[in-house]
């Protein structure tokens, strides 16, 4: 069989009379399946011309499918070697040498084919989609011009015209001879240059090597298997051979190829080529891996690229899925050395791209198998951001290796890998023969599926290879925009505050600072003298970590532009900095310091400000003079854009705050000037002086309670009231809460235990795990230890528990299936990320899989939540843990330390 078609089939009468030798077999995708057409012994019964050879037909069996049908290319089973006819419009027999057939229209089950059918005609778009309705005859299609068309294959090598003469001359050629052995051409090309006469040599050498290897049947094996290995598999190896030689090509003195080497190469040399003798152990499977290549479920190609200054390489594995599992396999590595000059470490990683969708071209060639299935990784965060790059220009060497890559693979398909974790990083360091079996080059990367991110450019304005962009700015001052500033700020009064005093004073220093840049010579030397000004700075600090390890860091130089752009304009613009301020004054307009997000990105878009507008009060919502400020990962999820609903541009963040009343709504009755309060949800933003909050989100503060605390209980107490609900835990029951040391955690711990259910919890840290026991719970195991599962199911008798409250999915969700107790609850608390598991683990124990996100509660439930927690300030039991303060302008490392804690210790806030 082959492709589609088969050949070598016979077929055969029900009797076995006679036997055809079958044309060749096409496949179809269906065939037509009218069985009125298969004559029966009842039809034949009917007709008393017929009646004799219904012994003859056999009886239809409907569990049977056609499967087989017998066109004019097998002419011979169509000749008639008897007849049964009779009247005009009755059906006639007819012995076929496969059997009789009946020809006619005949009564079947007391129905007869209708005169007149109805058909409903089908019209196939030109996209290929079939459909009743009749296509627009006024619709408009611009084709594009077949000339200017791109395929896939516009950029391999093409053949020539002599090659095709070749492949033609071998097609036709090519041919069996009578005594069974194959006969090929020889396809000389005409006026073929003639060689010196070199036969008798090579034959000598030849047969010499033939003897040698027929002599010893075991060195001919070797040997063979040795080249194939050597070629396919031991890339890491043969590259230090290639450098090796290169090097030693650069040390003689002549180009004699035998010049004698350098005594330190010498013994290098000879070490590499004794080592080969390791390569004799390497086992390569036949097959990929374990799971078949036609019945897998799912096929994926894993293609990885690194480079160094010497090496580019690029590797490609074939990971499959079935039903329970996945599995990879080795599938084509390539390794070459990099030119001696001329090319920078981000140009090799380049290149290593382009060698990776070269490799990926062939897997797809050889295997069929389609382009986005494949997957890309490099640790060059520098040519991630190339290829994402939409708008700036590149310069003609990067441009074109770019547009190479974009024509097999789509910037979605890049993903970055960290350099321990890439096997094509072994190729570009070199490897022993000795541990090539082990390496990650052969058994593949250890690496989860992962998603893709939109990289952007890494310090595009100091990188050589990316074009200048010029910016041009343009002011304008007339009274129309004094005017407009007026009538935009005229929304707040009745509000004191001294940072306004502190702004206008600033703008009334007589000192031009910003002179003393004109001492530099450029801009880039500016930029780095002010960097390691603030690196300094941070480092001596006693209060605060220090925000970056190095004073280049591209983070802390964008910090450092900001500040030199920031001194220039207040220089500039001190007159209108004044005006400005005397009008905002003026007008009972007042400012506050925030937390600012221009753009979505890591901690350090976090900008504090200080001459941001307090927010306006609407009807329904009150303006509070914000005493502390929650942090919560939530807010992390918003400031990086993954996020499902994001704000708009610049933004506020922050949900949790407590504070005073400042003002109330025009509709507000429930809340009045100085009261104590706490917000679930804020309007405005909670990571600044004032904040403004819908009524449905404001809670009371009870006078047990500090600010502090009030700070960290809207999201981690609701959240954990809503998880409760959704679990439907009873009391008596025994619930798992993993994370138990955080804000959530903890609020889990006191609600469970104020209604009389067992609390296992989970920590990171000695310190985190006394926490949660101090708070109630029955026991406590460390997440990071090694069988902390196992001792949670003992704990249990070895049931598991009755619920699991999982703060971090994308870790411990297949584990939680492995342990949950039969017919249990697991309620989804967070995730930071994607995970593949097996649905089986959810039928062997019927457990109930739930998730949760405490915006889109519905207004009853907000409603039981406000009670819940009114009701536990007032119990007493309700006792939010403050872990770790900040000053509001710290934001940025207090979302950095959220994120990269080890063990979360109650709640992060941030202090007006």
């Amino acid at each position: 069989m082959c492709g589609r078609q088969a050949s070598g089939f016979v077929i055969q009468s029900l009797d076995g009379s006679c036997t055809l030798e079958s044309p060749c077999l096409i496949e179809c995708n269906d065939l037509p399946s009218n069985r009125s057409e298969i004559p029966s012994p009842t039809v034949a019964e009917n007709y008393s011309h017929l009646a004799d050879i219904a012994p003859q037909i056999p009886t239809i069996d409907d569990g049977v499918e056609i499967e087989l049908l017998l066109g004019r290319d097998l002419v011979c089973a169509h000749h008639v070697l008897e007849q049964r006819i009779s009247g005009d419009m009755l059906p006639f027999g007819q012995r076929l040498p496969l059997g009789w057939v009946i020809i006619g229209n005949v009564c079947l089950g007391q129905a007869h084919l209708p005169e007149q059918v109805n058909v409903r005609k089908t019209t196939v778009f030109a996209n290929g989609r079939p459909s009743y309705l009749e296509p627009c005859e006024s619709e408009l299609t611009v084709k594009e011009d077949p000339i200017f068309k791109r395929v896939p294959g516009d950029e391999k090598p093409g053949l020539s015209l002599e090659d095709k003469r070749f492949l033609d001359i071998m097609r036709t050629g090519f041919q069996r001879t009578t005594s069974g052995h194959w006969e090929a051409p020889m396809p000389f090309k005409e006026n073929r240059p003639f060689l010196p006469d070199n036969k008798r040599m090579a034959l000598k050498r030849a047969k010499s090597f033939d003897i040698s290897l027929s002599s010893n049947p075991d060195k001919r094996r070797k040997v063979l298997e040795f080249m194939e290995k050597l070629l396919r598999f031991a890339q890491p190896f043969t590259i230090c051979g290639k450098l090796l030689l290169r090097e030693m090509m650069s040390v003689t003195t002549s180009n004699e190829w035998d010049d004698p080497l350098p005594e330190s190469l010498y013994g290098k040399w000879c070490t590499w080529v004794d080592s080969m003798h390791h390569l004799g152990n390497l086992s390569i499977p036949r097959a990929y891996c374990d799971i078949s290549f036609a019945d897998a479920l799912k096929r994926e190609v894993l293609v990885f690229a690194d480079a160094s200054k010497d090496v580019i390489a690029a590797v490609a594995y074939l990971k499959l899925y079935d039903a329970d599992r996945s599995k990879i396999g080795f599938l084509l590595g390539k390794a070459k050395l990099a030119p001696t000059h001329g090319h920078t470490i981000p140009r090799l990683e380049l290149c290593a791209a382009v060698l990776a969708t070269e490799i990926a071209e062939i897997v797809r060639d050889q295997l069929d198998i389609q382009r986005d299935a494949f997957q890309f990784f490099s640790d060059s965060q520098v040519v991630l951001g190339y290829i994402s790059n939409e708008s700036r220009r590149f310069y003609i060497y990067v441009g074109n290796r770019v547009s190479k890559i974009r024509l097999f693979s789509k910037p979605s398909q890049w993903s970055f890998v960290h350099s321990e974790c890439n096997p094509a990083d072994i190729a570009t360091r070199g490897l022993d023969a000795s541990s090539l079996s082990q390496s990650k080059w052969i058994l593949g990367p250890d690496i989860e599926q992962t998603t893709s991110d939109n990289f952007d450019l890494v310090d595009p304005d100091n990188d050589k290879e990316i074009r200048p962009e010029v910016r041009c700015f343009k002011l304008e001052h007339s009274e129309e925009n004094t005017e407009h500033l007026v009538g935009r700020t005229k929304q707040s009064e009745d509000i004191t505050d001294s940072s306004e005093d502190k702004v206008e004073r600033s703008a009334e220093i007589s000192e031009v600072f910003s002179e003393r840049f004109s001492r530099f010579s450029d801009w880039r030397k500016l930029v780095r003298v002010v960097a390691r000004i603030k690196f300094l700075a941070t480092s001596v600090r006693k209060d605060r970590k220090c925000l970056a390890e190095r004073f280049d860091e591209p983070r802390l130089l964008q910090e450092s532009e900001r500040v030199i752009i920031k001194l220039a304009q207040h220089d500039a613009f001190s007159t209108e900095l004044k005006c400005i301020y005397e009008v905002l004054r003026s007008l009972g307009t007042k400012i506050m310091k925030a937390i600012r997000v221009s753009e979505f990105g890591g901690p350090e878009v976090l900008k504090f400000e200080s001459g941001v507008p307090v927010p306006t009060v609407h009807d329904n919502q009150v303006l509070i003079k914000v005493a502390a400020a929650g942090v919560n990962p939530v807010d992390t999820y918003i400031r990086s854009g993954a996020y499902s609903a994001l704000p708009t541009l610049p933004y506020t963040p922050g949900m949790d705050t407590s504070g005073t009343v400042e003002e109330i709504g025009a509709k507000v009755t429930e809340f009045k000037r100085g009261d104590r309060v706490y917000t679930i949800r804020t309007a405005s933003g909670g990571y600044a002086e004032y904040t403004t909050a819908d009524t449905d989100f404001v809670g009371r503060l009870s006078d047990k309670l500090s600010f502090e605390q009030g700070a960290g209980l809207g999201v981690p107490y609701y959240t954990a009231f809503r998880a409760f609900s959704k679990a439907q835990i009873k009391a008596g029951e025994t619930v798992l809460v993993h994370g138990a040391s955080g804000a959530v955690g903890l609020a889990c711990t006191q609600i469970g235990v104020s209604m009389g259910v067992q609390i296992i919890g989970t920590a990171g840290t000695e310190a985190g795990m006394e926490l949660v026991r101090k708070n109630g719970a029955t026991a406590v195991f460390n997440h990071r230890e090694d069988g902390y599962r196992e001792k949670i199911t003992a704990e249990t008798g070895g049931a598991g528990p009755d619920v699991i409250l999982e703060m971090a999915a994308h870790i411990n969700l297949s584990h939680d299936l492995e342990i949950i107790k039969k017919y249990g609850r697991i309620v989804i608390v967070g995730s930071r990320g994607s995970l593949e598991i097996n649905p089986r683990m959810f039928m062997g124990k019927e457990c109930t899989l739930t998730g949760m996100a405490l915006m889109l509660s519905p207004k009853e439930a907000w409603t039981e939540m406000h009670a819940a927690v009114q009701e536990g300030m007032a119990d007493g039991w309700l006792q939010p843990y403050i872990g770790q303060q900040y000053p509001l302008s710290d934001a940025t490392q207090a979302q950095t330390d959220l994120v990269s804690s080890v063990g979360a210790q109650g709640k992060i806030i941030l202090k007006t």
